[in-house]
Formats: C-alpha cells, structure tokens, sequence
C-alpha cells in the first residue's frame, strides 16, 4: 500500500469521460501471454483497479494519466482495450493499424511509467523516482 506508480499512456480513441475509475477481474493465460477480462468467479481472477485522468486529446488519440492501486500483468493494456481505447501501437490487444502508423516494428507502445514512489524497507524514507515519457500525440 506505499507504493505509487503514475504512468502516461497514449490511448487510440477518447474515453467516455475525462476522469475515473477502471475496476475488472483479469485472468492470465500461459498459453498465449495474454490477459483477459473475467467474472470475478473464474479460475485464477485477480482484482484490477486503477484511476486515470485525460490530459489532451488530439486526432483521435488521447493523452493519459494513469494511478495504479493494483499491479496485474498487462493490466492498464487490458483495461483500456475493454474499454474501446487500446494503447497507440499495442496490436496485441486491439490497437488499429492506423494507430501505429509511423512507430518502427518494435518500438514500445505509448505507455511510460513517469513516477515510483515508496518507503524504504529499512530507513522508512519516502524515495521517489521520475522520468519523461519517450513518446507525444
């Protein structure tokens, strides 16, 4: 519970509204890597929260804020797709072609974590961590 991670993320379309909550139940499968939304009932589902906030919108695309409560694998790739606004590049999870226009093969996708920030084990110090997203809309 003291450990903050605030991430900037690049989302292909607009979110319904410009701030909120995103809650979902999220199931790995091995077999292919990828992380899917579940009913809370299923085998191996695991509780995913996070806010997010839009900074900027421009051609369809959007810039983003995001504060994680949980930290699933794939969660904030898996969360924006469910809701219709996958992030620029990932074509894993649903990104159209047309989002990724002009991004090399394998250059990330338009996700940075911009800021860490927990108590030391031992000191109890806050320490904290920030870097410049290597990405724009």
């Amino acid at each position: 519970g003291d450990v903050e991670k605030k991430y900037l993320a690049g989302l292909a379309g607009e979110m319904v509204q410009e701030r909120g909550t995103l809650t979902n139940y999220l199931r790995k499968n091995t077999v292919n890597n990828m992380v899917y939304i579940c009913t809370p009932s299923e085998e191996g589902a695991k509780y995913a929260e996070l806010d997010y906030k839009v900074l900027d919108v421009k051609n369809g695309l959007s810039l983003t804020e995001i504060r994680l409560h949980t930290g699933r694998t794939h969660q904030i790739r898996v969360q924006f797709a469910a809701h219709g606004t996958p992030l620029v590049g990932d074509t894993k999870y649903g990104a159209p072609a047309a989002a990724s226009v002009g991004r090399a093969r394998r250059e990330p996708l338009a996700l940075c974590a911009v800021r860490l920030s927990f108590l030391h084990p031992v000191t109890g110090e806050r320490m904290e961590f920030s870097t410049e997203p290597q990405f724009t809309l």
